[in-house]
């Protein structure tokens, strides 16, 4: 955190008279910028709020292990809260849990701050409203954010990440070639209607005798079916290519994947032709990111401190998201009996501990 606004924030602690700790977790994060029309754009659009929920429930797909009852008991009593404030900050950039609730936005700190980059107090607090001070004690509140770098977060002065504001133009591209791939179906047949003499009637003025001949033949085309032309017409029907808009569309779905960080499988809920070896290695790797940025850099450290706040002591750990196949766990399984019968030949272990090391 930059030392001028880590300094401003500890003199702002002090005025204000709470902690210290309390401040400088805060790090001038507030809402994102646009709270209304982010929170619209995740209600109105299932596309993003797959997007923002699938890795965080995802992350919870499976619980926890511990000898301590009492630390599974209260992982799955918290789990809802803790989940729901992720997506949360995964919308607005920030929210806040206090006890067993996440708090409404309204609640959550207000802030201004110098935006003048000419002045000595630039991103230092000017104003500051904390509504839980005295609503609240702070050793209750948690705060989830969504964490930019230091540079955005002093770009933004202090606003919040939202991924809903990250993903948001790649959704529309999406949508974009969807629209357009829709409007050539909808014109793949073109009518053609060779008329003897058009370019005479035309400069004679007779455009509204040809607009009643081609009411005329539209109507029998569309209530029977058939062509009413003049024996001197001739009609022609040229069909449009569709090659190319299956791409492009693909093009946006891959692109769409490579910003929400999510594999095609997962995102569109089927497969790609061909690809499912490659979409298999995708989803471990997906869950993999899914552990390091949802499991470790939040739950853990949100559930850490509600085992804190409970006065409960113990060790425990993440259950795995992914589960191996049958395939896949007869593979495992025969490379271990090899490592095994090599241990037993070189007399490093004895019969009776095979079956642990096996897992069976």
């Amino acid at each position: 955190m930059n030392r001028k606004i880590y300094d401003g924030y500890k003199n702002l602690a002090k005025k204000i008279g709470t902690k210290d700790d309390v401040i400088v977790e805060l790090k001038a994060y507030r809402d994102s910028h646009n709270n209304d029309k982010y929170g619209f754009l995740y209600d109105s659009d299932r596309l993003m709020q797959t997007v923002v929920d699938s890795p965080v429930k995802d992350a919870f797909l499976t619980g926890i292990t511990s000898k301590n009852n009492n630390i599974v008991k209260l992982f799955n009593e918290y789990k809802h809260v803790m989940r729901d404030s992720i997506i949360k900050s995964r919308i607005y950039g920030l929210s806040v849990i206090y006890k067993d609730k996440v708090l409404p936005n309204e609640f959550i700190v207000s802030l201004d701050v110098e935006q003048n980059p000419q002045r000595d107090d630039y991103l230092l607090p000017t104003n500051i409203t904390l509504r839980y001070i005295s609503d609240y004690d702070d050793n209750d509140l948690i705060f989830v954010q969504q964490h930019g770098t230091d540079k955005y977060i002093i770009d933004s002065g202090g606003y919040g990440y939202s991924i809903v504001a990250g993903i948001e133009e790649s959704i529309k591209r999406y949508y974009a070639s969807l629209n357009i791939s829709t409007g050539i179906l909808g014109t793949l047949n073109q009518s053609i209607i060779k008329m003897q003499d058009l370019n005479e009637k035309i400069l004679e003025g007779e455009e509204d005798e040809l607009l009643d001949r081609l009411d005329v033949i539209n109507y029998f085309k569309s209530n029977l079916s058939t062509f009413l032309i003049d024996k001197e017409d001739d009609y022609v029907n040229v069909q449009k290519s569709l090659s190319g808009v299956k791409d492009v569309i693909e093009k946006n779905e891959l692109a769409l994947c490579s910003v929400a960080r999510m594999p095609y499988s997962r995102l569109f809920q089927r497969h790609q032709s061909g690809l499912a070896n490659s979409q298999e290695s995708d989803l471990k790797n997906y869950y993999d990111t899914v552990v390091s940025e949802i499991r470790e850099n939040h739950i853990r450290k949100i559930f850490n401190r509600i085992l804190k706040s409970n006065g409960i002591d113990g060790e425990w750990d993440f259950l795995p998201i992914y589960q191996q196949n049958g395939k896949e766990k007869a593979e495992t399984l025969k490379m271990n009996v090899d490592s095994v019968e090599k241990l037993i030949e070189l007399g490093i272990i004895g019969g009776d501990e095979v079956k642990p090391i096996l897992g069976l």
